[in-house]
């Protein structure tokens, strides 16, 4: 059986009454998916934050099934008005994937977690969480931005992973620390390094989080095969650049860089890092 806490909206603010400033939080038992729930909602001065115990219809990236069993894991989706052109959210996953990096390293995971590029956050080479953007530009030259991110807290049975065609290698929390995870005190992380880690994104953009990408990069010098747009290429991974792009060192030498894609681990040049 799989220990039980709900989500306790008290619980949450008390773990840091400042978050009261900034956010608007809702709790759900159920919904076809947090980021679908915010697409219905008008974004005041706050940024709208949507937690559920269950996703009817969970998603990741190219509208990928994610397994959202309830009460076990975290569903998240935080929604707001970003005050500049489309073009300047380049990079945001990344940044929003070094938040929940952060919240689970203050949580006590601090050993082999990795940011995967574009979307994903790793631990011993297994999934741990996702992350889902959905941006839309306004006709003022702003645009409005929903993120999705689910991360596995307690779930421990593959069974019904298995059964959902979630075939990929997964891990959790639980599994991680080897206890239950208090759920209430890592959502409140989470939300709390996230809007801390978008306020310094909307203010300088990706520059100043390219060192700490680098620390935590789980490609880097690995060779890699990405797939984009019907092609498939292989390369070392040089990290990324700038404008959140993937870079390869292709096989004659040459570097391409890459704005989307699927990108999986071949071999470990040098043994995994």
């Amino acid at each position: 059986m799989h220990d039980l806490e709900l989500y306790d909206k008290q619980l949450i603010l008390a773990k840091n009454k400042k978050l009261l400033e900034f956010i608007d939080l809702t709790i759900l038992e159920s919904v076809s998916s947090t980021n679908d729930y915010l697409k219905t909602i008008n974004f005041t001065n706050k940024i709208a934050v949507c937690v559920a115990e269950e996703q009817t219809a969970g998603r990741g990236r190219l509208a990928r099934h994610w397994h959202s069993p309830f009460g076990q894991n975290i569903y998240l989706s935080i929604g707001f008005d970003f005050p500049k052109d489309i073009s300047s959210l380049v990079g945001i996953s990344l940044v929003v994937g070094l938040a929940t990096l952060n919240a689970i390293k203050e949580y006590g995971v601090v050993e082999n977690i990795k940011v995967k590029w574009p979307n994903d956050i790793v631990y011993d080479n297994k999934k741990l969480a996702g992350i889902l953007i959905d941006a839309n530009a306004e006709i003022n030259g702003t645009c409005s931005v929903i993120i999705g991110i689910g991360l596995n807290l307690n779930m421990m049975d593959d069974i019904d992973v298995i059964a959902s065609n979630t075939l990929k290698p997964w891990t959790s929390l639980k599994k991680i620390i080897g206890k239950t995870i208090d759920k209430n005190k890592m959502v409140s992380l989470l939300i709390s390094n996230l809007v801390a880690y978008i306020k310094q994104f909307e203010l300088a953009g990706l520059g100043i989080f390219m060192e700490q990408w680098g620390s935590y990069d789980y490609l880097h010098g690995k060779i890699i095969t990405i797939s984009s747009d019907n092609n498939t290429e292989e390369g070392i991974c040089q990290g990324i650049d700038q404008q959140g792009r993937l870079v390869l060192q292709l096989n004659k030498g040459e570097f391409k860089s890459f704005a989307s894609g699927d990108a999986s681990v071949k071999k470990f040049r040098h043994g995994p890092n």
